[in-house]
């Protein structure tokens, strides 16, 4: 069939069919083969490029941070060993949404409690004492919950440059369960109709303007 309709399409130009490439046997063997072809990345960009994502190499999740591989990974390593440590760090936005995926895969590892989980855990966690209490306290604090170890919570931008700031801690700490003593009730310095038990006898009323 292939021949036969090659032969149609260049009896009308005599000189291409000397071009052995439009006798050739079709590239394809099947439609399997066919849809593989055309699904290959290289076939692929230039429809990536047209679309409104635009041409994402490797359609990526994470974020690099604006850093190379050694120092994006040196700095997720120290910030996940002092999140350990205090269990509760301050940093910028982009840094605590790709800090949340590593701590949350150190408190699996050390739930686990195996010798492949500590040999993992040892790769992220760079003290000792860190990484004794993630397979001993953190691991008995969230042995019932199966994720969702650690929360973000965002807060005001940073000044100078205004760059997203958030929090991130680890859930189900003690101090969050720590009732927290209330203010004293310092007594009003001033005398007089501005002191404070004046104005607990004599409260406001509210007055409307019409």
């Amino acid at each position: 069939m292939w021949h036969s309709l090659l032969r149609r399409v260049t009896s009308l130009s005599p000189p291409l069919l000397s071009t052995p490439r439009l006798l050739a046997p079709p590239p394809f063997a099947s439609v399997r083969s066919m849809f593989a072809a055309a699904t290959r990345p290289a076939a692929l960009a230039p429809l990536l490029r047209l679309s409104p994502l635009g041409a994402q190499r490797g359609m990526r999740t994470k974020s690099r941070l604006g850093r190379g591989t050694r120092h994006r990974w040196d700095m997720l390593k120290n910030m996940a060993t002092s999140l350990l440590e205090h269990e509760r760090i301050y940093t910028t936005l982009a840094k605590a949404k790709e800090l949340r995926r590593v701590a949350d895969k150190l408190i699996t590892f050390g739930k686990r409690g195996t010798l492949q989980g500590r040999r993992k855990a040892r790769e992220y966690v760079r003290t000792e004492p860190m990484l004794a209490k993630l397979f001993t306290i953190m691991a008995y604090r969230y042995r019932n919950r199966e994720g969702g170890y650690t929360r973000v919570l965002k807060t005001y931008p940073r000044m100078g440059d205004g760059a997203k700031m958030a929090y991130i801690e680890y859930v189900d700490r003690d101090d969050l369960k720590m009732p927290r003593p209330l203010p004293e009730q310092v007594a009003s310095v001033y005398a007089g109709r501005d002191g404070r038990k004046y104005k607990e006898k004599n409260p406001k009323r509210n007055t409307f303007v019409f």
